[in-house]
């Protein structure tokens, strides 16, 4: 199973959001993720992307960064009070989340830099994508000491900023990122199918909703020879939800 969402509590008290489990509907293992990267803020994190983004750049000497960051949030005092909670992990949580990920991207393609409806930004970056843009950024994917598999998101964000510093169109920039994230995904489902031998794929979560990313990964992962599930009668994101935990009680059940 391939999920990416926003917000979810995992096994570990993290922020999960997005996830390579191996799981039937009596168990599941977590066998990936996105690499944690630090939350800042609460309820705030949602709303406003420069939270997710200084979290992602948290490792990094911001000075290259500040007309970006001032385009994102004026208020300096603001992102250097994020920061130092950041820092001393202060109101913060370690989160894998990919709805974030995705307000990051939107803020640093200039597409926005609050969500002022669920999911504003990343419906804007998705609006904006070049179909024409078949780039993409190196995926970096490595096995922890505990054998978990961990896609670092990193790498990706500080190549998206030096973009928009070079003046890349915007809708350029957003398919490099979506183009990315379909990469990212499909070397989880092939690093798992490695270990477990399974060739059958299901996708869920909100994210799934943003049709040129779902219709670009549903061909990589038939073209690596995955059976993929997706859903068509019950939605891709919370409306879901219902109903999968009514069908792992039948099977508990019986």
């Amino acid at each position: 199973g391939l999920v990416a969402d926003g917000t979810g509590y995992g096994t570990d008290g993290a922020v999960w959001g997005c996830e390579c489990l191996i799981a039937s509907l009596l168990d599941f293992e977590r066998f990936g993720h996105l690499a944690y990267y630090p939350l800042a803020g609460g309820d705030l994190a949602a709303q406003e992307a420069v939270r997710p983004l200084l979290g992602l750049l948290s490792d990094q000497d911001l000075h290259e960064m500040e007309s970006i960051l001032a385009a994102i949030e004026p208020d300096r005092k603001k992102i250097e009070t994020i920061r130092l909670q950041i820092q001393k992990e202060m109101n913060t949580v370690p989160t894998s989340s990919m709805g974030r990920l995705f307000d990051a991207a939107a803020a640093l393609a200039g597409l926005g830099t609050v969500n002022t409806y669920e999911a504003r930004l990343p419906m804007a970056l998705e609006a904006a994508v070049d179909e024409n843009e078949e780039a993409a950024y190196p995926v970096e994917i490595r096995q922890n000491e505990k054998g978990m598999i961990l896609w670092n998101p990193r790498p990706m964000i500080r190549l998206l900023a030096e973009d928009r510093r070079s003046r890349v169109p915007a809708g350029r920039l957003a398919a490099r990122f979506h183009n990315t994230v379909a990469e990212g995904l499909r070397t989880l489902a092939q690093k798992a199918r490695e270990k477990t031998g399974i060739r059958k794929t299901a996708l869920s979560g909100g994210v799934f909703c943003n049709r040129y990313l779902t219709n670009r990964l549903i061909p990589l992962l038939k073209q690596d020879g995955f059976e993929v599930l997706f859903k068509h009668r019950v939605p891709a994101n919370d409306g879901g939800i219902a109903l999968g935990q009514a069908a792992i009680a039948a099977a508990k059940i019986e």
